[in-house]
């Protein structure tokens, strides 16, 4: 067990089966490759992607009390620790390049095969991919989970990331206006001078420190839920997602930035390598044809599949759905 929602969520048992829903073409790459195309998340169908992460963030801090104990105003510090992190910090777009691999675990959907296999003519693959989470010893902000879609769930993750930082700021105030309360004073209480204290503590270097390190230890927790928070229309995907964060100015990576031409855009993506087997072949299990596939379209693949050293049956969809 997890005491860290955040950890309990990134450590989801995986599912024995995985499923990815691609077009033909990238059924072809997929095997060909032995990798997984991961997309820019700024380039998928979702247009609140990473976004929404800061929507929900932002709902947090109205929900979060403006004043905590001796007058700390709470309010004010999380709002500006979440704009610093959108804006210029880590999760800010011009400085972080996000990249998404999608499997379900709805194994023959029809809004998936609609939404993803170039009208239900695609294929749906799955995968056994217990092996494919990097381990917690990897230190790395990759990471393979289920995504969130309640909002009470997204929520408890967001406020889990922002808390820290609230405790920080609140430890600090706390113990020196304490350390004011409890020193040598005049018998008279004089509330002028506790005010003063209060009001000249956010200027103090060692309070603006404290605050600084609280701030990159909770952008690191948002950066590793940001990806993994959607927008509750699309819950019925039962999304699982690799997630590859990269600095956006970053060369020399061991996976390089590719490209490949959509309709209006040149869109950027990372191949990221399925763990293999020891005939080299990727974790492929099972082959679903999509509604629409040509009629001899089952032949082919097995062939395929054999060609490539892929043990694998395919079989034909069973949702009775006419893509004209």
């Amino acid at each position: 067990m997890f005491d860290d929602p955040i950890d309990a969520l990134l450590n989801r048992e995986i599912p024995e089966k995985l499923w990815h829903y691609t077009s033909v073409r990238g059924f072809h790459g997929i095997v060909t490759s032995k990798a997984v195309f991961a997309t820019d998340t700024r380039f998928l169908n979702d247009r609140k992607e990473f976004i929404h992460a800061r929507e929900i963030a932002c709902e947090v801090v109205a929900d979060t009390p403006e004043l905590g104990s001796h007058l700390f105003p709470a309010r004010v510090y999380l709002g500006k620790a979440v704009d610093l992190a959108f804006n210029t910090g880590q999760l800010d777009p011009n400085r972080l390049q996000v990249f998404v691999a999608s499997f379900s675990a709805a194994e023959d959907q029809l809004s998936q095969w609609r939404g993803y296999s170039q009208g239900s003519s695609g294929v749906s693959l799955a995968f056994r991919l217990g092996s494919f989470r990097p381990s917690a010893e990897a230190d790395t902000l990759v990471c393979f989970a289920p995504c969130v879609y309640d909002l009470k769930d997204k929520k408890a993750l967001v406020r889990h990331a922002l808390n820290h930082f609230v405790k920080v700021g609140q430890g600090y105030w706390d113990a020196t206006t304490e350390a004011f309360y409890n020193g040598p004073r005049p018998a008279a209480y004089d509330p002028a001078s506790v005010m003063k204290i209060i009001e000249q503590m956010p200027e103090t270097a060692k309070f603006n420190e404290r605050l600084g390190t609280a701030i990159v230890k909770m952008q690191a927790d948002l950066l590793r839920i940001a990806a993994l928070l959607k927008d509750e229309s699309f819950h019925e995907e039962q999304e699982w997602r690799l997630v590859l964060p990269v600095s956006a100015g970053k060369g020399n990576l061991q996976n390089p930035r590719r490209f490949r031409p959509e309709n209006i855009a040149l869109v950027p993506y990372i191949a990221y390598p399925f763990p293999t087997d020891s005939a080299g072949a990727p974790p492929l299990v099972d082959v679903i044809l999509g509604p629409g596939s040509h009629p001899n379209a089952t032949q082919a693949v097995l062939a395929f599949l054999e060609s490539e050293r892929i043990r694998v049956l395919p079989r034909e969809s069973k949702v009775p759905y006419r893509p004209w």
